[in-house]
């Protein structure tokens, strides 16, 4: 972490669960933590 990282989200008024997914799993990666955690702390 530390460094600026940008990733793009489609802009449409509904994210297929596929990609969703694949979202959360390169966030999860650049904060070096599971796919789980992250959408733990997103959706408290």
């Amino acid at each position: 972490m530390g460094i600026e990282h940008q990733i793009t989200i489609p802009l449409h008024e509904t994210l297929k669960p596929g990609m969703l997914n694949a979202l959360l799993v390169e966030v999860a990666a650049y904060l070096k933590m599971d796919k789980k955690t992250l959408v733990e702390k997103i959706f408290r």
